[in-house]
């Protein structure tokens, strides 16, 4: 199984599953949305989807807020995906380039264990 973010086409991002709108400070928010997560992962497992693909959050004006907001969202995917064979890959598809480094730098700051479980992008290395 793998993780993986990406830039997509205007058409990759609105095909991708798009969980409930997150602002800064609203856990009840942030709980939605990693239940959401949750039970379309099941549904993908139940399916035994190959490609799970979810939107990305649109980023929070300060980056603490978005270090944990989207640290509790790949924790909630990544918990999921150490559990159960399917889907294979859980992709992310972010709406621009920013997006997509900024879920990569958090994936790699709390998640990555060494240089080589990192994503295939070495941007910032």
């Amino acid at each position: 199984m793998r993780l993986e973010v990406t830039t997509g086409t205007p058409q990759m991002y609105a095909a991708a599953a798009a969980g409930p709108a997150i602002e800064a400070n609203d856990s009840s928010a942030i709980n939605k949305y990693v239940e959401f997560c949750e039970t379309a992962l099941q549904k993908a497992y139940a399916e035994a989807a190959d490609v799970f693909s979810l939107q990305s959050i649109a980023p929070l004006e300060k980056q603490s807020d978005n270090f944990s907001v989207i640290g509790d969202i790949l924790r909630a995917l990544l918990t999921f995906m150490d559990t159960h064979n399917h889907p294979e890959t859980v992709r992310i598809i972010c709406d621009n380039e920013e997006t997509a480094r900024l879920y990569k730098i958090i994936y790699n700051f709390w998640f990555a264990e060494n240089k080589a479980e990192r994503l295939d992008d070495n941007s910032w290395d």
